[in-house]
């Protein structure tokens, strides 16, 4: 294989077309004499969006490992910081989303004072299933229910309200609200042993304020 098809195997890895990344991983696996530009590539590659491909992507590596054993390349040097980096990318997406979530402003009462409202969005719906058992081990525990045991599922009951209460805010922030009028969280038995906290409220656009 050339160096030529070589660089047209990393162009199409590239690709917007996740089957034809899928197919340059495939490509890149049958290799006879490996280049480091076809193991960084496909490194790139073990974190592509599309699973099939990073999954490709790593199989293509385990094929190849072999043949970097009387090599320098730091293979699993490479891995590792990459595998880094998806996970720090993706800490820093979430605490993104967590500061614009924070910023939408949720109340129980219909109106926030001095605040007008410009448009009413949707109704918005949050269902957190705490579970198979809880209520069991409730009832377990009712002689300790003042105890130990009662923190315990008092916070397992906090875990699920603000859980539920995220997920209000997540599906306002699609709708583009900066707000969430009138909500209400309700718990409800949905079996014997289950549990469900249930969060709603009406996400509004609010008029920015004017210093």
């Amino acid at each position: 294989m050339t160096n030529k098809s070589i660089i047209e195997l990393r162009d199409m890895l590239s690709s917007q077309n996740a089957n034809t990344r899928y197919e340059a991983c495939y490509q890149l696996s049958e290799l006879k004499d490996v280049t480091s530009e076809a193991i960084e590539a496909l490194i790139d590659a073990t974190i592509d969006t599309e699973p099939s491909v990073a999954q490709a992507a790593n199989r293509a590596l385990k094929i190849l490992s072999p043949l970097l054993k009387d090599t320098t390349f730091p293979l699993e040097e490479k891995l590792a910081q990459k595998m880094a980096q998806k996970k720090g990318s993706e800490i820093d997406q979430l605490t993104a989303l967590e500061i614009e979530l924070k910023k939408i402003i949720i109340v129980t009462t219909p109106s926030i004072e001095s605040r007008k409202i410009s448009e009413y969005l949707n109704i918005v719906t949050a269902e957190v299933v705490l579970g198979t058992g809880f209520l069991s081990e409730l009832d377990a525990g009712i002689s300790d229910l003042l105890g130990a045991r009662a923190n315990m599922f008092e916070q397992k009951l906090e875990k699920a309200k603000n859980k539920a209460i995220f997920e209000l805010r997540y599906k306002a922030y699609k709708l583009h609200a900066n707000a969430i009028l009138g909500v209400d969280l309700d718990y409800a038995t949905i079996s014997r042993n289950m549990l469900m906290v249930v969060a709603n409220g009406t996400a509004v656009k609010l008029e920015e304020t004017v210093n």
